[in-house]
């Protein structure tokens, strides 16, 4: 966000630092959920090639293996480890995806968001993507609104029964009855009652 923009729309200078760190603030936790991705790709990333690489070995023992007994025992026994692996992994990659999805779509408790999400119907392909995802995100969404962050209303409106020139009127009761984003308006206008009230 620019100062250049902020000026433009008429915003008082001192206004526009606490803007513009209010903004920085909300990208960071982006920033830090995109780092935690990105780290969570690359270990994915290696754990398939582990795979790879033990698919290959079992392949090559089977066929030195022929008739003995033993070893067809323990092949069988590493193919198993390996499909246990394998599918630990893909419960990785669809927890990690929709953990995404639900940060892009502003969920407000994502840990209680996921307990709801079927992932019965939802796929990882071979390269790691989630069949369907997007779409069932969409619904989900649709279907459980209060689990997600609001858009933001533009301008300010009173709580009812609260001064609107004031937040020192304000009750403990009409605070509960506040929405989300009364909240945070609270919280940025004026902080000290705003902890008063959260304590």
């Amino acid at each position: 966000m620019k100062r250049e923009f902020l000026r433009g729309l008429g915003v008082e200078e001192d206004a526009i630092q606490k803007i513009i760190d209010e903004h920085h603030d909300g990208l960071q936790s982006y920033k830090e959920k995109a780092d935690k991705v990105d780290s969570l790709k690359e270990q994915l990333e290696t754990a398939n090639e582990e795979i790879k690489t033990r698919d290959s070995q079992i392949e090559e023992l089977k066929n030195k293996a022929g008739d003995n007994e033993e070893l067809n025992n323990k092949l069988e026994e590493m193919q198993q480890e390996n499909a246990n692996y394998k599918q630990k992994v893909q419960d990785v990659q669809l927890n990690k995806a929709i953990e995404v999805a639900l940060a892009k779509e502003n969920a407000v408790k994502p840990e209680h968001a996921i307990k709801l999400i079927d992932t019965d119907n939802l796929e990882v392909d071979e390269d790691g993507n989630v069949k369907g995802l997007d779409e069932y995100m969409s619904n989900f969404k649709e279907e459980n609104s209060y689990l997600f962050e609001q858009p933001k209303a533009t301008g300010n409106s009173p709580v009812d029964g609260t001064n609107p020139t004031g937040n020192d009127g304000i009750t403990q009761e009409q605070f509960n009855k506040m929405t989300y984003s009364q909240k945070v308006e609270l919280k940025n206008s004026d902080p000290d009652k705003f902890y008063q009230l959260t304590e």
